[in-house]
């Protein structure tokens, strides 16, 4: 009974100590407060050291730390008791992640608190950026208990100095300023010598010596820049606490312009004496000005600079390539003895450019540009037309080339294209026009009441556009023909555009290229005429001859057959069959000089337009049996006759109209498939051949009085 007694009385007395004495922490089912880590900082290789503010009334702490965020594995724990700070040693670079809670009893079990806020720590073993330090020797006069500093950091020192991983971090653990007395070396930098020996009784403050005070150089990464780089550096004493430059300490620097190793020195002033050597790295960068080529054109045996805003430190070394090509351009351009390029055949060259590392950039590559070399010398020159032999072995340039027809007036163009640069076509080359419309075309043109103003010339540089194109340095000049059978094969590297505006009526243009006011070059332009909206004109001018000459020959009492032959002996009587005498310069030198071209060929042979060549067929033209065409036009279009033939059953319809027959089913059987005739059938069913074609005779225009029968 005793026994139990003793034990119940063992139990209140535990319990009441629980509650009021002071070797117990806590009452139970109460939990502390979370403790507060204040600082976290590495104080020397591999080590990291916690700071923490204690908690009344908590007697033990755990501290754990990990490179595991969540803490679940390779976790470090240490127990703490009495002290503000746990280090943990022999830690591995790498980020850390820092906590720690409360330790309590409740009776005779260990009870724990809820874990603080995890702190993150990042520790360098060693960094490229770290500052090496040398203190300087000196004589140094220090009290045995040094000053404590009465001014406070206006900021987290710890966290600038040892919380942020992007700045320097003192290699050793940071200790007050050691008890002393005097230390002197062989050859003091610093010394502090009184002026007047102190009275018995009172005393000198002694300065106060920065050796081994914490600095860092601020900025981050310094870079070559071509100029003085001095970057800000704090001094931290072992207090913690910041000097302020040019009151308690100045900086000097020097080699601190190029790449390298640049040094620093920091002299304590005022109340500090000491220096601080230490160093920073400035890098080498890229050269930023890879160079370029400062003109659009250059010519070859032309001395040729790269331009750079700043002379490279390395040696340059230049490649060629074919332009938007890998490969290698051969025998383009060589580089004289003083860098300059020298351009050596007509081409577009890429020039790439390789810099050799030097003191303050690293090597590099750069693509200066591209040049394009043009032949002054002799260029070859050219208007962009069609080479045409004739049958007389005369060769001629010449084109048909669509035209936009506003208000009465055409515009047309053709190009030109020169292995010489734009300056020296500038200076040397001159166009011109000149309307050679055939004077039996410009009649014709009248007859149908077409205007024609003569042609105006004006000159495009599209040299620009043309460097766009795909085409460029690789299309070569279309000589004059007079250079037509030679080797020469010449690039083009400068383009004009020569625009004409000129009357509708105007469908024949010489166009001349002077080369130091000496013909060079010179070809023919026909016109195809289209409206604003691409409608071809000729139908509607082919529609007004056909109706005005309808009108001169025809009378109101003729039958359609009658109107029918009226305008196919028309056309018999006033044109001329090609290849026979009455279109031959010899013979019929009135005809000719009509229809040909500038007084040299046949305009007749030199474009083939349909459309306009029906006309003239109207006007005293050159034409074959395919004039029959205009009678099938005249009696299905004016007269509104049927087309009777149908193709695709071979049968021909009741009633009065018109079909073509070809070949054996013409008038001329026996001309195979060359020849046309018209068949015209009446209401009883009667067939007629009619036929029209030029006159097949070699007699001149006077002997036959073709001209004198056309209508104007």
């Amino acid at each position: 009974m005793q026994k139990k007694i003793k034990k119940i009385l063992a139990a209140i007395l535990s319990i009441s100590i629980a509650f009021s004495g002071n070797g117990i922490c806590v009452r139970a089912k109460q939990k502390l407060p979370k403790p507060v880590i204040t600082k976290v900082y590495s104080g020397g290789k591999g080590q990291i050291t916690v700071v923490y503010k204690k908690i009344a009334s908590a007697k033990k702490y755990q501290v754990q730390i990990s490179k595991d965020k969540k803490f679940k594995k390779g976790i470090k724990t240490k127990q703490a008791a009495k002290v503000k700070k746990i280090v943990f040693k022999g830690l591995t670079k790498g980020t850390y992640y820092v906590h720690m809670r409360s330790q309590y009893k409740v009776g005779k079990k260990n009870k724990y608190g809820d874990f603080s806020k995890v702190k993150k720590y990042v520790l360098n073993v060693k960094k490229k950026n770290d500052i090496k330090q040398t203190a300087s020797p000196s004589v140094t006069l220090v009290p045995t208990s040094a000053p404590k500093p009465t001014n406070t950091p206006d900021k987290d020192i710890y966290d600038d100095w040892f919380w942020n991983d992007s700045t320097s971090k003192p290699t050793s653990k940071p200790e007050p300023t050691p008890n002393v007395t005097c230390k002197q070396s062989a050859a003091p930098t610093s010394d502090v010598t009184p002026t007047n020996t102190p009275s018995m009784g009172t005393s000198t403050p002694a300065l106060i010596n920065i050796s081994s005070f914490y600095i860092k150089v601020n900025g981050g990464t310094k870079f070559y820049n071509g100029k003085e780089q001095c970057p800000e550096i704090s001094v931290m004493d072992n207090y913690y606490v910041y000097l302020t430059k040019d009151i308690d300490y100045t900086v000097s620097y020097s080699n601190n312009i190029n790449a390298g190793t640049a040094n620093f020195c920091i002299t304590g002033i005022g109340k500090y004496s000491g220096k601080i050597n230490g160093t920073f790295e400035i890098q080498k960068i890229a050269f930023q000005n890879g160079g370029h080529i400062g003109k659009s054109q250059v010519i070859v045996g032309e001395a040729v600079d790269v331009v750079y805003d700043e002379k490279p430190e390395g040696s340059c070394i230049y490649e060629f390539y074919k332009h938007d090509s890998t490969d290698a351009a051969e025998g383009y351009v060589k580089v004289n003895e003083n860098g300059q390029l020298i351009p050596e055949k007509t081409g577009i060259i890429d020039v790439k450019v390789s810099i050799a590392e030097s003191q303050n950039y690293i090597a590099s590559e750069y693509n200066v540009g591209t040049l394009n070399i043009c032949n002054d010398e002799e260029p070859g020159n050219g208007l962009e037309m069609t080479k045409v032999k004739y049958r007389t072995g005369m060769t001629l340039k010449q084109d048909a080339v669509g035209s936009t027809v506003k208000d009465e007036t055409a515009t047309f163009s053709v190009d030109f294209y020169s292995e010489a640069s734009d300056e020296w076509i500038d200076k040397h080359i001159k166009f011109e026009v000149e309307d050679v419309t055939p004077a039996g075309y410009k009649r014709a043109f009248e007859f149908a009441d077409q205007k024609c103003t003569a042609p105006v010339l004006s000159v495009e540089n599209i040299t620009k556009e043309f460097c766009e194109e795909s085409v460029y340095g690789r299309k070569t000049v279309n000589l004059p023909v007079s250079d037509d059978e030679s080797d020469k094969t010449c690039v083009a590297m400068s383009a004009r555009k020569l625009v004409i505006t000129a009357g509708e009526g105007v469908r024949v243009c010489k166009v001349k290229v002077y080369v130091d006011d000496k013909l060079y070059d010179a070809g023919y332009l026909a016109t195809r005429p289209y409206d604003e909206n691409g409608k071809y004109l000729d139908e509607a001018l082919y529609t007004k001859v056909r109706h005005k000459v309808e009108d001169r020959l025809w009378t109101d009492d003729m039958t359609n057959m009658q109107k029918l032959y009226k305008i196919a002996n028309y056309i018999c009587d006033t044109t001329h069959y090609p290849g026979k005498g009455c279109t031959d310069k010899d013979i019929n030198p009135t005809f000719w000089n009509d229809f040909s071209v500038d007084g040299v060929e046949l305009f007749y042979y030199l474009f083939d337009m349909p459309t306009l060549n029906r006309v003239m067929d109207l006007q005293g033209g050159i034409t074959t049996c395919v004039a029959v065409s205009i009678v099938e036009t005249v009696a299905c279009d004016d007269l509104n006759l049927p087309y009777l033939y149908d193709r695709s059953t071979d049968t021909i319809a009741d009633g009065e109209g018109v079909w073509m027959a070809v070949g054996s089913a013409s008038s001329n059987p026996s001309a195979g498939s060359n020849h046309y005739s018209v068949i015209y059938k009446d209401a009883a069913g009667n067939k007629y051949f009619i036929d029209a074609q030029g006159i097949m005779s070699d007699t001149s225009c006077e002997e036959h009085g073709c001209l004198d029968k056309v209508l104007r």
